[in-house]
């Protein structure tokens, strides 16, 4: 990549515009570390732009070209301007940069760009490769040392990076949106599922499927790891096929899982070496799954399932995956990203199996219109596996709204079996204090994330006043 007359090596500033998005704070992550100057804007404060701005970061919170920093505003070699397709392109800064000479380059270009200088393995897929992706960059760190670049918050590192030496082996999230993983090569690939999304961009599921093909005919190697139910969409290409997953036909392969409040517990078996039993520090089948994509990758580039062993128990897990916020002996609440409709089936499973016998509350912010309208039937279907739902309005997100494309439609669509009722945020808090709760989940891409903390200590009131 140019930057002026210089390549990503000789980058001394690099102004991120979209700089709170879980991908953005990653790469302003890892140039500030190599000592650039680093700066952004983003439209709304988080709790990652609030980490930035404390690891000595610029932020900015008003489209206004008179706070760029001086030093960014002018091209030159050295400077690298980088956005987010969620950053509009009628932004008052995108437009003043533009207009000031210089070429902005959207965030899939530098990574890529960063992964050419790496040995990459790049975790794709629908659902699955954020817990997939750090896990592997938690397991390789610990072993042979690691850098990531990822798209969660890893509770071991506390942080979407992850640094190692120049030279060791980079994890990356490979992500479908946008087609971005076509701008990487990596020597392993691995993708976790392939499953109506994006339709908005795709179009239609056969093209999502051709974008995958496309991203596995990246690799160095002309191989991929895939999911043993994402199998078919690769048979046609002359690749070499690694499947994983629980069924007995995959070639790295789960069996006798054992599922604890924490942690699960299998049997590997996989094309060389004998049976190894392992455990990974998070609870659920579909990451059983994750961690058998895990050693398979690991085992692709010479690292052995029994030298995962002992760190693969102590991976934590992914902010907002799984994630236990509040537990008692009379309830527990349990926040995921989950906003697609096999990941809501997913969470439902896993936390029916690992907490039998709770009724389970979920409470679902919809993440988009489009996604919404294209997948409408198959989250009602996802939802009737709760006792009870309270749903959200829609998180708009990049999207204006669709005419009739709204939650009370597709509460509507939800089996009657459920009891449910739409709720708006600012009535959640009452909504909570009165209905009994014994196991609660709250799920969602958007804004539900922010409400975790606030629920726990509704949580933990309710608890008090009962005592």
């Amino acid at each position: 990549m140019q930057v002026g007359k210089g390549t990503i090596q000789d980058i001394t500033r690099v102004y991120f515009l979209g700089i709170g998005g879980i991908g953005m704070s990653a790469l302003a992550r890892y140039f500030k570390h190599y000592g650039a100057q680093v700066a952004g804007y983003d439209l709304t404060e988080s709790a990652i732009t609030t980490a930035l701005q404390a690891e000595g970061v610029s932020v900015h919170y008003t489209d206004d070209e008179a706070l760029i920093p001086e030093p960014f505003r002018v091209p030159s070699p050295g400077t690298l301007i980088v956005y987010t397709p969620a950053v509009p392109l009628d932004n008052r800064e995108v437009r003043y940069l533009q207009g000031a000479g210089h070429v902005l380059h959207k965030r899939a270009e530098v990574l890529g760009h960063i992964a050419a200088r790496h040995r990459t393995l790049a975790i794709a897929g629908t659902h699955g490769k954020t817990t997939t992706s750090t896990m592997l960059a938690h397991v390789l760190h610990c072993t042979i040392g690691c850098n990531a670049i990822l798209g969660g918050i890893g509770l071991n590192a506390g942080s979407n990076l992850v640094l190692g030496a120049p030279s060791a082996p980079l994890v990356v999230e490979a992500d479908e949106y946008d087609r971005s993983f076509l701008q990487l090569s990596p020597e392993v690939s691995v993708v976790t599922a392939v499953a109506a999304d994006h339709l908005d961009i795709c179009g239609n599921l056969s093209n999502l499927e051709r974008a995958f093909q496309e991203f596995a005919e990246r690799n160095t190697q002309q191989r991929i790891i895939t999911h043993v139910q994402a199998r078919y969409v690769f048979e046609r290409m002359e690749l070499g096929i690694t499947t994983y997953g629980l069924r007995d036909e995959a070639d790295y392969r789960a069996s006798d899982v054992e599922l604890h409040t924490q942690s699960s517990t299998f049997t590997l078996h996989r094309p060389q070496g004998d049976p190894v039993r392992l455990s990974v520090g998070v609870p659920g089948e579909y990451n059983v799954e994750n961690a058998v994509a895990c050693v398979a990758a690991a085992e692709a580039i010479g690292v052995p399932a029994e030298t995962l062993r002992e760190h693969l128990a102590t991976f934590r897990g992914v902010q907002r995956r799984f994630e236990v916020r509040y537990t008692s002996p009379r309830v527990v609440y349990i926040d995921d990203y989950a906003h697609h409709p096999d990941e809501i089936r997913a969470l439902i499973a896993a936390a029916r199996a690992v907490y039998p016998d709770r009724d389970v509350t979920g409470i679902f912010q919809p993440h988009l219109y489009t996604r919404t309208r294209d997948l409408a039937n198959d989250f009602a279907r996802a939802l009737s596996g709760l006792d009870t739902l309270l749903l959200l309005p829609i998180y708009p997100a990049r999207e204006l709204p669709i005419e009739g494309v709204t939650s009370k439609m597709l509460l509507e669509l939800v089996p009657h079996n459920v009891k449910k009722m739409l709720v708006q945020p600012e009535s959640l808090d009452s909504v909570l204090k009165a209905l009994p709760i014994d196991l609660l989940l709250t799920m969602g891409a958007g804004s539900i994330g922010l409400l975790a903390g606030k629920i726990a200590r509704i949580l933990q009131e309710k608890e008090t006043n009962y005592a």
